[in-house]
């Protein structure tokens, strides 16, 4: 289950500092289980517990060394050999003695005992399938604390029996927009110090949480090169800077919604049966906002695809500094802090004007649609009266 192909193994030896187990095989191939200590806490109290969270070792922090300037063997190709390092971060074992069963599973599980002993078989309610349809699937949620105990990660893995393991990778979540994925949401670099994690199993949306807590640390690697104080200067920037990108970002996607809106309400217009030359007008006043909005945003297409030097957009500025903050642990330098504030300065302004055009102008042209009996735009909530 671990990838471990079906062929014999010559050689054991344990790796006593870190507590690895190496196999060399016949095919002169090697495998490693790293740390196998949670293994020697099994017995048969441990087995008989609902679920366990074993000790947790100390987790080393450092920025990972892209050694072909990529992720892993970047463009080396399928014929250079590179094995893979063990999992970067907080390594989290725990033990769930029973799959989190939906109900579905659970009714299909008794009809299987019932066909084996030859018993009829109910055919589920109306309501009952109904249920089915409507239950989330569970899963185990995995709650990282600092040692204030204010929550720094939320994990979620899959509620299969067994010895698991999840991967903290001691970064922070991501200030980006949500995109309902989970396999890309992690931020910058959290600071060296004391943690602790939980475990609680998700039914049906509801969090249950389970008994059992383990504290870790993490810890500066190579110390004298990586300064403590950096890393709380680095911490503190982040922190501020996170929530002007959490924002910028969600303003951005927001943006393209208003644009998407107003290119249904050009179209509408000309389909409606009562068209109103006023109402030509104000689209094209908004149009051109739009478009004078974007430039201070976005930057300004005419000039860039004719190779025209031209200054920074706030999302230029923004995008800059979030490519140095992802792999650094030193402090902010000048220009990341002058860029900071240079960009809260231009998108205050810009939100002042965005919440403008959304609440006043935007509004009152779709009121005006809707009266006029347009067709409906994307928006806006259509009127009737029986």
């Amino acid at each position: 289950k671990g990838g471990m192909p079906t062929i014999a193994v010559r050689d054991l030896e344990i790796q006593r500092r870190e507590n690895d187990l190496v196999l060399a095989t016949f095919g002169r191939g090697f495998y490693i289980l790293d740390n196998y200590t949670p293994l020697r806490s099994l017995n048969k109290e441990t087995l008989e517990s609902e679920n366990v969270l074993f000790p947790v070792k100390d987790a080393l922090l450092y920025i990972q060394k892209r050694q072909f300037g990529g992720r892993g063997k970047s463009s080396q190709g399928e014929d250079y050999y590179a094995a893979e390092n063990p999992p970067f971060g907080a390594t989290i074992s725990y033990y769930l003695k029973d799959d989190i069963k939906t109900k579905k599973e659970i009714r299909q599980e008794k009809e299987k005992e019932l066909i084996k002993n030859n018993k009829p078989v109910p055919f589920p309610s109306k309501e009952e399938l109904r249920a089915e349809d409507d239950e989330s699937e569970p899963y185990l949620l995995f709650t990282i604390k600092d040692a204030d105990n204010n929550v720094v990660r939320k994990l979620k893995s899959n509620a299969k029996s067994g010895v698991n393991r999840i991967v903290w990778d001691l970064r922070s979540p991501s200030p980006q927009t949500e995109n309902l994925k989970d396999d890309d949401n992690s931020g910058n670099l959290t600071m060296a110090g004391s943690y602790s994690v939980s475990m609680a199993k998700v039914i049906n949306d509801e969090i249950i949480e389970m008994p059992g807590i383990q504290k870790f640390n993490t810890v500066l690697l190579n110390s004298k090169y990586l300064s403590t104080d950096e890393l709380e200067k680095l911490t503190a920037y982040n922190k501020k800077f996170g929530e002007l990108y959490r924002a910028v970002e969600g303003t951005k996607k927001f943006f393209d919604e208003i644009k998407n809106r107003v290119k249904y309400i050009k179209s509408a217009f000309h389909n409606t049966t009562k068209p109103q030359i006023e109402l030509s007008h104000k689209i094209a006043e908004i149009e051109n906002t739009i478009k004078n909005m974007d430039r201070k945003l976005n930057g300004d297409k005419t000039l860039s695809s004719r190779a025209i030097n031209q200054g920074l957009s706030i999302s230029d500025r923004i995008g800059h500094v979030v490519y140095d903050l992802i792999r650094t642990t030193s402090a902010p330098s000048k220009v990341q802090i002058s860029s900071y504030e240079i960009a809260s300065e231009e998108f205050s302004d810009f939100l002042a004007d965005l919440k403008k055009l959304v609440d006043v102008d935007l509004s009152s042209l779709e009121s005006a649609l809707e009266a006029s009996g347009a067709p409906w735009t994307p928006g806006r909530f259509p009127n009737w009266n029986k």
